[in-house]
């Protein structure tokens, strides 16, 4: 009896392709003996085109079907098969068969009288000498493989006939057989839809073929199967539909005693599933994971499709096993796909020379010149000055400091830590036998580290090595970065290192999800270092996400590190009415002098023209003389960084130019806002950090307008650099001269009969008062060994109100320095003090006021009978209280930020979202090959129905993934699996969609 075909025709939106798929209908040198078409819900003219068609039926559905939905209501118009020869042809809009390719399906299935289903070679729709896909199979875990996939057709195939499974697009299917098994599985719209009835057939007793002389183009639009669509969110969603399509078949073909437990491992699995996707660079398919692990655990299709398989089933799972592809087989494709892909990546990476290009030589240069500079602080065990005091002796102790616990600050009090808290806990940790050394060694290696920052981000925008070392010096003599090393700004010092690797990751950040992982840490470290840059930073980020276009996802996220750790200081601010105080600096509070506008457009944070002035005046030179040369000096950056503007890459100058902009205003306000004070001075925020960012931009734009010159770029280089050296010289030697607010120290700051006694009691106060410039006297309780970096707290500093505490302090040191009559050191001891420290006032403070409340305090502490002086230190003179009964009122707590709920909270999500900053910024490259392997054992936790040889059991570990070609800027689509896809650890992804098309 002759066959007779039903061609099943549906369409969704589809009008653009439809034309073409209805030609080659009418080409077929073997017509299909009746047309049904389906409109599934479309909007555009293809109800039209399918009506021109004139089909034997017409169904129209007011929404979107799945394919298999769609073919089965087709089949509610078509009248029962009376025979076995009567077959179903499945079609979409974008399936355009060859005009011999009914008549070889037909040819095909009429000698074999066992097959069920045959299906065509696949071509690619704009290429018909590509096969997109032909035939399907599963590894020995189930993972779901294609047999050929975007291959340039040689003939290589042609002698392939039985396989495991099909494509949907084009497959011929018996219709008795279609209807004894259901159709295709409701639960798998599109991704294995075509294989898991294949399977289905098998299990059935049937045959399923492939049929090289039959040849239908698709173009993967995603209503036969997965699409083929390089956007973002489409990708995601084929992964998300992939994967719940694995999960769905896994509970389906396990045995009954596995599939409670393949149920319970859903959620689990998608966790570390998620912890992979980030390792992988793919952070955009970690909803996809738990999306389809709730849809699989909640679909409730599973039952009805194990039931089904039960029914029809008549052979074993067993059957299936030669079909399978050789998991030998996967490995040696995944390693191709990823030779070529680290093949081209290797091709196509720029060498930076960093050695032969002078980069090496300029850093050794720079080291050179910080030995010679600080030289008078090599040695030392720690550094004082400015806001530098020494760490503590434990590593665990600077740990302790971080996230919201006790601040052992005075009569202490709880609350969060300051961000730049996390920064000193690293650096202690580093040099864990001596903490306190981190920051001699920091102050040691500036020179060197801000050229090799300089160097490195100058690397990015230019090839040639002379710019790259004139951006690297300028970096390194910067004035408002010498200005912080002389005056001891802990914060702008590390947050100038930091700077040009932000906007290097920053860059990076748009081909590269390491790169954003590595922008988002630095970016938090750099606001926790220095405060005042929040706002232009995210002014700067902003602009970053509005100009990314298809890398936003990239750059959204950036802020989140910083924003958790700087969040709950923030709002305890908030709580006080002192929202401006999370811009304050931190570390110690010290008072730094006002400038003028005209210093901070030199890029200098304090007056005096970086100690110009004071040299103009020995020599006899007015103050406005050296204003002017100090400008003649700068003068020539300042022109190159102006004339670019109107050169070639102008583009990129004027970014420059908006950052330095943001840099001066950041600066300028930070000269006006006044958040903390120490004693009786008012503390301004340090302007220095804005002008960091000031001179990035400047620099940034003179280095993009030199690199336009062909010739002569040199002479104006050298000019630029050698004057902006000169002008640097009295601050970058203040050390050499001993005029710096820094100095190397033991790293004790009490005396060390007071410390002799912390090493038995680490609770002892120490009362240490400090006259002031006024006639006052500042006081302060320190316990233990001294006041240390690490418990510094800007919620301490900013304080606008006394609290009673201090208030009753504050009158016990009143009474206690004065002739009151009125023995204030039994109230004392009770708060646990045990010693007092008078210092003598120095510097500006040393005036006849302060000089006179020293001798008052002197003598009132000598007629005191429960003070027993102890002598002068180098601290100021000491003074022990006895007899008094020594109890402390203090509460006897250690600092710790696990000891409340709210604590370990912080602790908890910062953590969490730091790890994952971590995992997302750690290199690819081999990773990643690793990284598959690893997601292989990870599903292979699934047994088969067979109860462990993995028959039957579905895990998308080892899956030969589809490549993506790569988009306009070189880089591929972000959220490829492992296997099509290997990322440069620094800058790009790269797949190799013609390679792959060669594996064969």
């Amino acid at each position: 009896m002759q066959a007779r075909v039903t061609a099943v025709l549906v369409a969704h939106n589809g009008a653009e392709r439809l034309s073409r798929t209805l030609e080659a209908l009418r080409a077929q040198t073997r017509q299909p003996d009746s047309l049904v078409v389906v409109d599934s819900g479309s909007t555009d003219s293809s109800a039209r085109l399918l009506t021109e068609m004139q089909p034997t039926g017409f169904l129209s559905a007011s929404t979107r079907l799945s394919f298999g939905v769609a073919v089965t209501h087709a089949l509610g118009v078509v009248a029962p098969p009376a025979s076995e020869d009567e077959w179903l042809w499945l079609l979409a809009h974008d399936t355009a068969p060859e005009p011999s390719a009914l008549a070889a399906l037909l040819a095909a299935v009429e000698v074999n009288p066992s097959v069920a289903v045959a299906g065509p070679k696949q071509m690619e729709w704009n290429d018909s000498a590509f096969i997109a896909g032909f035939g399907e199979s599963l590894t020995r875990f189930g993972a779901s493989v294609p047999i050929v996939e975007r291959e340039l057709d040689q003939a290589q195939h042609e002698r392939m006939s039985d396989v495991l499974g099909l494509g949907a697009a084009g497959m011929l299917v018996r219709h008795t057989v279609f209807n004894e098994l259901g159709g295709f599985d409701a639960a798998l719209p599109t991704a294995d839809n075509g294989l898991d009835f294949s399977i289905r057939v098998r299990l059935a007793g049937h045959r399923v073929i492939a049929v090289p002389l039959a040849k239908v183009a698709t173009a993967g639009d995603g209503l036969s199967g997965p699409g083929t669509s390089v956007k973002g969110s489409a990708r995601r969603k084929r992964q998300t539909t992939r994967r719940a399509a694995q999960l769905h078949r896994r509970l389906v073909y396990a045995p009954p005693l596995a599939v409670v437990f393949h149920w319970l491992s859903l959620v689990p699995l998608a966790v570390l599933r998620s912890l992979f996707q980030v390792l992988r660079k793919q952070p955009g398919a970690v909803p996809g994971e738990f999306a389809a692990a709730f849809k699989t655990a909640f679909s409730g299709r599973v039952g009805a499709a194990r039931r089904s398989i039960r029914t029809t089933k008549k052979a074993g799972w067993k059957a299936l096993a030669p079909l399978r592809i050789p998991g030998a087989e996967v490995g040696r494709r995944n390693a191709l796909v990823r030779e070529l892909a680290l093949s081209k990546a290797r091709g196509s990476r720029e060498e930076l020379q960093f050695f032969s290009g002078g980069g090496a030589a300029i850093v050794a240069a720079a080291a050179v010149v910080g030995i010679v500079l600080f030289f008078p602080l090599f040695g030392s065990s720690a550094i004082v000055g400015g806001s530098f005091l020494p760490l503590g002796s434990d590593p665990g102790g600077l740990w302790a400091q971080v996230g919201y616990g006790w601040r052992d600050l005075g009569l202490g009090f709880r609350g969060a830590s300051d961000p730049f808290a996390y920064l000193v806990a690293i650096f202690g940790s580093l040099t864990f036998w001596s903490p306190s050394v981190s920051m001699v060694v920091l102050y040691l290696i500036s020179f060197p580290l801000a050229a090799l920052a300089a160097w490195f981000c100058a690397a990015k925008f230019t090839n040639r090595q002379g710019l790259r070392i004139f951006a690297a010096v300028l970096w390194a003599v910067a004035p408002p970065f010498l200005a912080a090393m002389d005056a001891g700004q802990a914060g702008a010092i590390i947050a100038h290192l930091l700077m040009p690797w932000l906007f290097l990751a920053g860059v990076s950040a748009a081909r590269s999800w390491s790169a954003s992982a590595i922008a988002s840490l630095l970016f938090a470290a750099t606001v926790a270092a220095a405060p005042s840059l929040w706002p232009a930073l995210l002014v700067l980020w902003l602009g970053a996400v509005i100009f990314s276009r298809r890398a936003v996802m990239r750059y959204i996220g950036i802020p989140i590190p910083a924003l958790a750790l700087v969040l709950p200081l923030a709002w305890e601010q908030l709580q006080r009415g002192n929202l401006f105080g999370v811009f304050a600096d931190p570390g110690l509070p010290n008072a730094h002098a006002s400038t003028s506008l005209l210093d901070l457009l030199l890029g200098l944070p304090e007056s005096g023209v970086g100690g110009w002035a004071s040299i103009g005046s020995a020599v006899g030179m007015s103050s406005d003389t050296v204003m002017l040369i100090a400008f003649i000096l700068l003068a020539p950056l300042a022109l190159l960084a102006l004339v670019s503007l109107f050169l070639r890459r102008a583009g990129l100058a004027a970014v420059a130019a908006v950052v330095g902009i943001l840099g001066f205003a950041t600066a300028v306000a930070a000269t006006l806002i006044s958040v903390s004070s120490t004693g009786s001075l008012e503390v301004s925020i340090w302007p220095g950090a804005g002008l960091s960012l000031y001179w990035l931009g400047l620099v940034g734009a003179a280095t993009f307008g030199l690199s336009t010159f062909k010739r002569f770029a040199s002479l104006p280089a050298v000019l630029a650099a050698f004057a902006i050296t000169i002008l640097a010289v009295p601050v970058a030697t203040s050390t050499l001269t001993a005029t710096s607010d820094v100095h190397s120290s033991t790293g004790q700051s009490l005396p060390a009969f007071v410390t002799a006694e912390a090493a038995s009691n680490p609770r002892v106060g120490t009362l240490v008062l400090n006259p002031q410039a006024d006639g006052g006297l500042a006081a302060s309780i320190v316990h233990g060994m001294g006041a240390t970096l690490e418990t510094q707290s800007t919620l301490a500093a900013t304080t606008s109100t006394v609290s009673p505490e201090a208030q009753n302090v504050a009158e016990l040191v009143g009474n206690l320095a004065s002739r009151s009559g009125t023995d204030a050191s039994v109230q004392l001891a009770q708060l646990g003090v045990e010693f007092v420290v008078l210092t003598p006032p120095t510097g500006g403070a040393a005036t006849p006021d302060a000089q006179a409340v020293l001798a008052r305090s002197k003598t009132a502490f000598d007629s005191n009978s429960s003070l027993t002086s102890i002598g002068e230190t180098f601290a100021g003179e000491l003074w022990q209280i006895t007899g008094t009964p020594g109890f402390s009122a203090l509460p006897a707590i250690s600092p710790t930020n696990t000891g409340t709920p709210i604590g370990v909270l912080i602790l908890i999500i910062q953590a969490v979202i730091f790890g994952l900053a971590l995992l997302l910024a750690l290199p690819a490259g081999r990773l990643e090959a690793h990284g598959l392997r690893a997601a292989t054992t990870l599903d292979e936790v699934g047994a088969g129905p067979d109860g462990g040889t993995g028959d039957g059991a579905v895990a998308d570990g080892d899956s030969v993934a589809e490549p993506r070609p790569a988009d306009a800027s070189g880089s591929a689509a972000d959220d490829a699996p492992v296997s099509a896809e290997v990322e440069q650890s620094d800058e790009q992804q790269v797949v190799v969609a013609e390679g792959v098309r060669r594996a064969e």
